[in-house]
């Protein structure tokens, strides 16, 4: 597990659940993973997600979304700002994902929103994730 990226952890953790048709996955707790499940649960990407305590740690548990012949509601996931390399856009740069039909993940001065939000609110930020 990669403890300097949690970003990348999660985005693997969902790609491999995804390959190999996971119902639920677990990742350590943090409040930006927290704010990305809760927008891919919000956007139909994911079913749902609790926050679950075990001791003296907090983990999230993730329930993928899956249509009735088993396809995942996420085609691809793929991270852009890393640890080394963050990636900014401005309003008017953000990313258009397949058209309109993905989305990007955006960490703005409001949170963590789509990047349609980040549009409509006329902000740009770190673009985290493309998803579709």
């Amino acid at each position: 597990m990669n403890t300097r990226d949690p970003i990348a952890n999660l985005i693997i953790n969902i790609k491999n659940a995804v390959q190999v048709k996971q119902q639920n996955f677990k990742v350590i707790y943090s409040s930006v993973l927290e704010n990305i499940v809760k927008l891919l649960v919000e956007q139909g990407y994911l079913a749902k997600y609790v926050v679950e305590q075990d001791k003296n740690k907090k983990y999230l548990v993730v329930s993928l979304k899956y249509n009735d012949e088993r396809k995942s509601s996420i085609n691809e996931i793929k991270q852009v700002s890393k640890p080394g390399l963050k990636q900014y856009y401005g309003c008017d740069d953000l990313p258009y994902v397949k058209n309109g039909f993905g989305m990007a993940i955006v960490s703005t001065n409001l949170g963590i929103v789509s990047d349609k939000v980040a549009r409509d609110a006329n902000v740009g930020g770190e673009v985290l994730a493309l998803v579709w």
